[in-house]
């Protein structure tokens, strides 16, 4: 599947997408991760697999919020993560570190910045990370923009997509105009 293909695929999930709050859908993806995480660690982690995962956290039950979570002030640094190369553990750890990071922010905003009717012109949390995305529509089909517009795939073929990659879906998402 191509991010072409992966980008369509998602467009098509814009009602559906449409019916849950970004820190439900995200709270809903994350419990899908860690309850599934031993299995899917021992598989590719392809764009059609992603997708699936994706697609059920749009009527998943949601994780509980962690409190210890609002001590994140700061995106998880796919470098650092990043450094055992296409590990599926250290790609998965990525994927749910993003997750924790992201619902933690929206938690915070929720009663302040999340109320201002032009936030997807950009708001600044309180922790000073910067957000245009706001539901999970936006935040998935603006990860997928910025990553073509990155990206050169030759027609027809799929690069590595690694455990990494939902991650930095979602920080992509989170930060593309």
């Amino acid at each position: 599947m191509t991010l072409d293909d992966f980008a369509d695929e998602i467009g098509s999930l814009e009602n559906d997408l449409q019916s849950r709050d970004l820190k439900t859908y995200l709270l809903a993806l994350y419990k899908i991760l860690t309850d599934g995480k031993e299995q899917y660690v021992r598989q590719q982690a392809s764009r059609q697999l992603v997708l699936e995962v994706l697609k059920q956290a749009i009527t998943s039950e949601s994780a509980c919020f962690d409190d210890a979570w609002l001590d994140l002030a700061e995106s998880p640094d796919v470098e650092q993560i990043s450094a055992s190369g296409s590990d599926p553990v250290a790609g998965m750890a990525y994927s749910l570190a993003v997750l924790k990071f992201q619902i933690a922010e929206l938690h915070k905003m929720q009663d302040k910045q999340l109320q201002n009717e032009d936030r997807y012109y950009g708001i600044e949390s309180e922790t000073g990370n910067w957000w245009y995305n706001f539901d999970p529509f936006s935040n998935l089909s603006c990860g997928i923009e910025c990553m073509s517009d990155w990206e050169e795939e030759e027609e027809g073929t799929e690069k590595d997509t690694g455990w990494f990659f939902i991650g930095r879906l979602l920080e992509l998402g989170r930060m593309y105009e």
